[in-house]
């Protein structure tokens, strides 16, 4: 007789269990947080507010872009949000009502300062900028035929691909521009597109990176994840389908339009439940620290151990090992020390820094794991 799966656990894995199998590929590899916001007096600052809550999707660079009339208003540099943004007066001069924020975690090109977004981009159409979660994966072979036909490529990121797809599209305006350019790439993202005068946020049709709507008074906000509306204090909506493209303009008026036919079965990375994302967001959903929870009991069932107690590494395995302890029986333990000052070390770009920042991240706590 087949055991039940624990209902929140059969909730998060429901497309995995399709007969969906993902392809294979050389693991997970990506992790970027974007937010943006329309409809602010204070955009920037707000958006600066919600990169600190999503600082956990990157570490290696930071950048916030307003827009105001038709100027875009541009900070980026290496570090964190806190480091990037250090200067009160750097914030003050990104004015606008209008803004989106990017952490970085390099997935594609080298972590250097002319890889750190938003992209911005000077168009016929007015000044663009772009911030991207994701992986498009025909983005070499799309850049090497444009670099063929003569465009000039400034960084080594996907984002600048999309850019170049936007720019040569001969769609008579930029939505249609940026379906135009959407539908030639293929790849799991979630994209911000700031223009001198509206905010655009499209999901790729499998849904494999999350973003969310939201609501901030009068303002709309969207986001990798929803712990950065509950930092600045915005409403949950809902989130952006697979394949949809919101666009907020025109005094706050949001329209939605299918950019791609989604998926029939939704592909959601399940690494956001068991990495990436903060466990007080939502996902597909569901709280993410339910869903670990749920992780860990059931592990305890199908993986018993004979153990004197459970530890969690800090910080994402604390919720399943808890849920690991609570269905086996066995007391939690805090084993594992973690050292704040150092930033997550999965996401880190070689495995070399990876090893050597775990060695100064975690120490363990001997009079708890002796003779266990």
């Amino acid at each position: 007789m087949t055991r039940p799966v624990d209902p929140t656990l059969a909730l998060a894995l429901q497309p995995y269990l399709r007969g969906w199998a993902p392809s294979p590929d050389k693991g997970p590899v990506d992790e970027c947080g974007v937010f943006g916001i329309y409809g602010h007096p204070e955009a920037a600052r707000v958006v600066y507010h919600a990169l600190i809550a999503l600082q956990h999707r990157g570490q290696e660079s930071a950048g916030i872009v307003a827009a105001d009339g038709g100027n875009l208003n541009t900070h980026r540099g290496m570090g964190l949000v806190s480091d990037v943004f250090e200067k009160p007066e750097t914030i003050a001069r990104l004015t606008g009502d209008i803004a989106i924020g990017h952490v970085r975690y390099s997935t594609t090109g080298s972590s250097r300062p002319g890889n750190a977004q938003p992209v911005v981009v000077n168009t016929r159409r007015g000044g663009l900028a772009l911030a991207h979660n994701g992986n498009l994966v025909d983005a070499p072979l799309i850049r090497r035929r444009l670099e063929d036909e003569g465009a000039i490529f400034t960084t080594a990121i996907d984002t600048e691909v999309l850019a170049h797809l936007i720019v040569r599209s001969r769609a008579e305006n930029l939505e249609d521009a940026i379906v135009d350019a959407v539908s030639q790439v293929s790849g799991g993202y979630a994209l911000l597109i700031l223009a001198e005068d509206r905010l655009i946020g499209i999901r790729d049709p499998h849904g494999i990176r999350p973003l969310q709507l939201g609501r901030l008074n009068g303002s709309w906000v969207l986001a990798s994840e929803t712990c950065a509306f509950d930092t600045i204090g915005a409403e949950f909506v809902r989130e952006v389908a697979p394949g949809e493209m919101v666009t907020i303009s025109e005094g706050g008026k949001l329209r939605s339009r299918a950019v791609a036919k989604a998926a029939v079965a939704p592909r959601p990375c399940i690494f956001e439940f068991i990495y990436f994302a903060r466990p007080d967001s939502q996902f597909v959903g569901l709280n993410v620290h339910t869903v670990r929870k749920a992780m860990g009991r059931e592990l305890a069932r199908e993986a018993p151990a004979d153990a004197d107690i459970v530890i969690g590494v800090p910080d994402s395995s604390i919720s399943a090992a808890t849920g690991y302890a609570e269905e086996s029986g066995i007391p939690y333990e805090v084993g594992l020390v973690k050292n704040r000052y150092i930033a997550r070390t999965f996401i880190l770009p070689s495995q070399a820094g990876r090893e050597s920042a775990l060695k100064l991240k975690l120490n363990p706590l001997r009079k708890v794991i002796e003779g266990k």
